[in-house]
């Protein structure tokens, strides 16, 4: 007990003697919460509806078909987001459809969120080089992590990735860009960045 309490104590007192965080700090950690919140909402329908195409009767391993579960679904969701922006716009009836796919394929859902269990069976069965292999994917996911929540910087972004989403939410729909030169482009990642921008 004393032990947390001097660790209290020494805390209280460095926030004391040191500056403490901005509000622009809080906001900008809050923001990248948020941000992943919202990521993983939208791999969640899109892992669900996956699992609600019959791709659990092909009788892959588990972590198998929650991949495949995943990017098929991405894939469905991208096209339907896409359908959704050219023919009724980008507002409010995109909150309603968001929330009753959710709760249409919840059962989806958490049949992918059930496959992820098999990573513990997977990390005892493999070898210590596969797992040395697997803790530096997971480095590799986590610096991915953290350049994905760092200001958009790049060329890619800030000419179509982003640049394309914003300019379809501040239209209301999808629309003609004619002077972004990628505007033809295959617009898949584009309608989930807009989607998840939303």
């Amino acid at each position: 007990m004393f032990s947390l309490f001097w660790l209290l104590i020494v805390f209280l007192g460095y926030g004391y003697t040191h500056k403490p965080f901005l509000p622009e700090e809080l906001i900008a950690g809050l923001l990248g919460i948020w941000r992943t919140l919202t990521a993983v909402m939208i791999l969640s329908l899109a892992g669900g509806i996956g699992m609600s195409t019959g791709l659990r009767q092909q009788n892959f391993p588990p972590l198998i078909q929650a991949v495949l579960a995943g990017a098929l679904g991405l894939g469905i969701v991208s096209i339907f987001m896409l359908i959704i922006a050219a023919t009724i716009g980008i507002n409010f009836i995109l909150w309603i459809i968001l929330i009753a796919a959710i709760i249409l394929f919840r059962k989806g859902i958490l049949l992918w969120w059930n496959s992820f269990q098999e990573l513990k069976n997977f990390w005892q069965e493999t070898s210590k080089t596969g797992r040395i292999a697997m803790l530096l994917i997971l480095t590799i996911l986590a610096c991915q992590y953290l350049e994905a929540l760092a200001p958009p910087l790049q060329f890619d972004a800030l000419t179509y990735h982003l640049s394309i989403p914003k300019a379809y939410l501040q239209a209301g729909h999808l629309t003609y860009l004619e002077n972004n030169i990628f505007w033809g482009m295959p617009q898949l990642v584009e309608m989930l960045y807009t989607l998840a921008m939303y």
